[in-house]
């Protein structure tokens, strides 16, 4: 049985198509809704003051952006809300839902629906909302206190949390209480067997948030915000779906950086790819 791997679309710029499907002889690849929203968003900006043949050309690169995710990585597609909703109605971790088909229609309705493109660009400022979110002050000043230890010895700090069995339990019952909220206000039926443990996508995003929260203050101790701000909560969500996959494939080290600290029990599957190698390699701190 292979490696699943989530891929990030930092990858798919920087390789070579056929570095990728030769890749896709040992690993699988899971690609999350994130990365379809980045490929789509990433010309998207521009849009409202597109004429007609700029309009033609931006449909032209989305198409070729996605079809380079589908053709190089395979088609195992899963968006992160209807892996969420999966496992509040089934009971069950989102690693045994059926892959979605991640299609060029898609992207010809964003293109044709202006509706559709200024939700696009309110995901986009909503999710630069969330990674300006400051964990609660006393939270914060937990983490603040550790603003002079090196970064190495900091992140080896926070990745001994998820395998306590303290932490274990607060992730669980706060995705238990988050995702049963987002369930009732969407109105899907809860199942009695949903309880959201590590491999479970509801975990891992609240895992992967939370830490990330963690990172930034340490980070940013003076409130400072991110360069790309939206990014933060991109990554965040890359590395929350490794919990329905085995780990992660990324050129991005910061991105890295945190996966490691998230999911120690899996560091033996999170690779970095080496842009000026053109390979692989087991990601080290």
């Amino acid at each position: 049985m292979k490696t699943t791997l989530v891929l990030d679309k930092s990858v798919l710029q920087a390789a070579q198509g056929e570095f990728i499907e030769e890749l896709g002889e040992k690993f699988d690849f899971l690609l999350p809704g994130t990365l379809r929203h980045e490929i789509v968003t990433e010309e998207l900006k521009e849009r409202p003051e597109l004429g007609e043949l700029g309009e033609v050309k931006l449909n032209k690169i989305i198409n070729a952006n996605l079809r380079k995710a589908i053709d190089n990585a395979g088609n195992q597609f899963k968006e992160e809300g209807d892996a969420m909703q999966w496992e509040v109605e089934k009971g069950c971790s989102a690693r045994y839902m059926p892959s979605e088909e991640l299609g060029i229609k898609s992207v010809k309705q964003v293109l044709s629906d202006r509706r559709i493109v200024e939700e696009c660009l309110k995901y986009d400022e909503h999710s630069e909302f969330l990674a300006k979110v400051r964990l609660p002050q006393k939270k914060e000043s937990i983490w603040k206190h550790l603003a002079n230890v090196n970064e190495k010895d900091f992140l080896a700090v926070i990745r001994q949390r998820p395998l306590t069995k303290e932490l274990h339990k607060y992730i669980g019952q706060e995705a238990t209480t988050h995702v049963t909220n987002i369930a009732s206000r969407s109105g899907w039926k809860i199942s009695p067997n949903f309880k959201p443990d590590r491999q479970w996508f509801s975990f891992g995003w609240v895992l992967a948030f939370t830490l990330s929260g963690c990172w930034q203050v340490y980070k940013h101790p003076d409130g400072a915000v991110p360069e790309k701000p939206a990014n933060v909560c991109f990554d965040a969500y890359y590395i929350a779906c490794v919990a329905i996959a085995d780990g992660i494939l990324s050129a991005d080290k910061e991105m890295l950086k945190l996966a490691w600290a998230c999911w120690p029990d899996r560091e033996d599957h999170i690779y970095k790819y080496d842009m000026k190698e053109k390979k692989i390699v087991p990601f080290k701190l």
